[in-house]
């Protein structure tokens, strides 16, 4: 199998307005709704979370549904907080060296942000919409 190098490219970073109780995931929703373009010609949603939990996966289906990305490859990562990001490029070199899956889009929703070991520009809010494309 061929390597594949992967461009990285983030679309929305933010963090909830003070005070307000909206969920990263309805942030996300919205940001993703208003920039429809960025979601054109997706094969793979993912979700990077910070807990492995039920909660995650159906974050993940509710992305997709309130989108209609119904035919993307839906993955969420969790259980390792903003370290979730580089075990989803992992896999997604293996799933774009195949050819099959060109786009990804990538939300990484996590409250305990940490910039530690994050293959990003820096990126100091807990919600990033990201762009995953093969070089």
């Amino acid at each position: 199998m061929m390597k594949t190098e992967l461009t990285v490219n983030v679309l929305y970073s933010g963090a909830r307005e003070d005070g307000s109780d909206e969920s990263l995931i309805d942030i996300a929703i919205a940001q993703m709704e208003a920039n429809r373009q960025w979601l054109a010609d997706v094969d793979v949603l993912i979700l990077c979370y910070h807990a492995n939990t039920n909660h995650a996966e159906r974050a993940c289906a509710k992305i997709r549904r309130a989108l209609d990305l119904l035919d993307t490859l839906p993955l969420t990562f969790g259980h390792s907080g903003s370290q979730a990001f580089p075990h989803a490029l992992t896999l997604l070199k293996w799933l774009m060296a195949g050819g099959e899956y060109r786009r990804a889009v990538c939300v990484v929703a996590d409250d305990n942000f940490s910039q530690s070991g994050l293959p990003l520009p820096a990126q100091g809010n807990p919600l990033s919409v990201i762009e995953i494309m093969p070089l």
